[in-house]
């Protein structure tokens, strides 16, 4: 909920023009982060992907780097 609203006021900053070019960008490459996290959120609940499908759907939907961790 808190990053609904939080895109909100960013959404009415931007639209009065109170937002430079590279805050525009950020917000934009925020948003994709934002619903590439929902996508594969669903997905792992579902059953549907893989932790390593997901990072790389990550990696090749929205540039996000691509982290390898080990479990012990």
């Amino acid at each position: 909920m808190a990053e609904g609203w939080a895109c909100y006021a960013t959404d009415l900053i931007a639209e009065a023009g109170g937002l430079t070019e590279l805050e525009l960008l950020n917000h934009r490459r925020s948003r994709v982060r934002m619903c590439a996290r929902a996508i594969v959120d669903v997905e792992l609940h579902n059953q549907r992907m893989t932790l390593d499908e997901a990072a790389e759907f990550y990696h090749e939907s929205s540039g996000m780097a691509v982290c390898v961790l080990s479990l012990i």
